[in-house]
């Protein structure tokens, strides 16, 4: 859609070139944009970093709910608190959905209330912990800007490569 628009500016006589084109679309961020890596136990990646964003992926998410596995792990590279409120306020009446897990990648990893922290250094070490979680009720949800979702999904993928 973000390539038509750009190629409906030119047929209107703005001009646009090719290189800027390619540049903006590789800034563009599109809220409420996830991809699901693997179903059964789940791995989906998003890219939401603010909170309105956040607040609309878990309604997204809570729509296809049946889809995923209730025990939720959160993969992050920031604090995971503002997460977890959001997560409480979606699923949190709902029996069955939870935060087991938050794999933390990074340094000085904060320890959040009431849920088990695992700290990874690296992407690649973080996609080896999210494989490592073989319940099928089990939903990684990786959550962070554009460059962290891509890292980790790159390194889930990879891993799963490796595995085949």
């Amino acid at each position: 859609a973000a390539i038509e628009a750009c190629y409906a500016l030119r047929r209107d006589g703005v001009r646009l070139p090719g290189q800027a084109m390619m540049a903006g679309l590789q800034k563009a961020e599109v809220p409420v944009c996830f991809d699901v890596v693997t179903v059964r136990p789940g791995v989906v990646v998003s890219a939401a970093t603010t909170g309105e964003d956040v607040r609309a992926m878990f309604a997204a998410l809570h729509q296809k709910a049946n889809s995923f596995g209730g025990k939720i792990v959160l993969c992050v590279s920031q604090a995971p608190d503002k997460l977890l409120s959001a997560f409480d306020k979606e699923f949190g009446a709902e029996e069955g959905y939870a935060v087991q897990e938050v794999i933390f990648v990074g340094q000085n990893a904060p320890q959040p209330e009431g849920v088990a922290l695992t700290a990874c250094t690296t992407p690649k070490r973080a996609a080896k912990s999210i494989l490592s979680l073989t319940d099928p009720n089990m939903t990684t949800l990786v959550v962070g800007d554009a460059k962290f979702a891509y890292a980790i999904k790159e390194a889930v993928t990879d891993a799963l490569i490796g595995l085949s």
